[in-house]
């Protein structure tokens, strides 16, 4: 039995984003946001990898500021675009869903969907749902609409994410003959607020020197003023006085959980190919192929 089911389009995207990574020391996208007006609000930010690591929980992360607007955005309004083209693959992906963040004083709700163990159960993959040429786009647009509502950064989430811990024991009971389903899925939990700030500590140990220092500077967006300016020019030549860990106070990471993916491969087959996929409950998940 699986224990993370890796969605259709994530292969694609860690194969686009690993290609970058041959090529430059970091992968970057653009992160939409809407304000308490309904702005829009985008900016570049650095891909940090998958969540926990592993790629096949399908969750991207990357990290902000805790004095940032975009964190204060998400609280207001967890809804999130993003956009990652890959000059190397010639693949884009505008992935759409909503954002948790886990700072010193927050980690995400989740709850598993109640038939997590029959999915996990039934498949070693994703399951895909293709649609035909003549369904009507305008309709199943407000049926997802609806599936997902509004939600802010703070409120739980349905979402079939593992306990990592979980993960690596059902893997190391995967080969023994006569487990309980029952038990089994009992065991089944998502993860602890312990897992989730080991994970904050191990992207911010991931940072350099330069990146970390960065938390430390006065709060982005005010004003400049002299004392500043010298604060700025002292942590720059690093004789601050402080350590890298002062900054960690306000380090956030933003956990980025998928419903839509708009893939465009550019290259494909010489003519290009468009693929929508929508998640509709758990791991499952529609395939739209549409003109490019």
């Amino acid at each position: 039995m699986p224990t993370q089911i890796m969605a259709p389009w994530a292969p694609a995207l860690a194969g686009s984003i690993a290609r970058e990574l041959e090529k430059q020391p970091f992968v970057s996208f653009q992160f939409a946001t809407v304000d308490e007006h309904g702005s829009p609000h985008v900016r570049t930010v650095i891909h940090r990898g998958f969540l926990f690591d592993d790629r096949s929980t399908n969750v991207l992360t990357f990290t902000t500021d805790r004095r940032m607007t975009k964190y204060k955005e998400l609280f207001n309004d967890s809804a999130f675009e993003l956009c990652f083209y890959s000059h190397v693959a010639r693949k884009q992906f505008r992935l759409r869903g909503v954002a948790r963040c886990i700072d010193d004083t927050t980690t995400p709700k989740l709850k598993l969907p109640p038939d997590i163990f029959d999915q996990l159960k039934n498949s070693a993959e994703a399951t895909v749902t293709l649609i035909a040429d003549n369904d009507n786009e305008i309709e199943t647009d407000k049926i997802d609409y609806l599936k997902f509502p509004r939600s802010t950064a703070s409120d739980e989430l349905e979402y079939p994410l593992l306990s990592p811990e979980v993960i690596a024991k059902l893997e190391a009971s995967s080969g023994e003959e006569g487990l309980d389903p029952e038990e089994i899925s009992a065991q089944l939990t998502p993860p602890t607020e312990e897992e989730w700030k080991n994970e904050r500590r191990r992207i911010w140990n991931t940072l350099s020197r330069s990146i970390k220092s960065t938390f430390r500077k006065p709060t982005p967006g005010s004003r400049l003023t002299e004392e500043k300016i010298k604060l700025l020019d002292s942590i720059g030549r690093g004789v601050d006085g402080a350590s890298d860990e002062d900054g960690l106070e306000n380090l956030v990471v933003v956990v980025l959980f998928v419903d839509k993916v708009d893939f465009v491969d550019i290259g494909y087959n010489g003519q290009g190919r468009r693929l929508i996929y929508r998640r509709l409950a758990g791991d499952h998940w529609r395939e739209t192929a549409v003109c490019p």
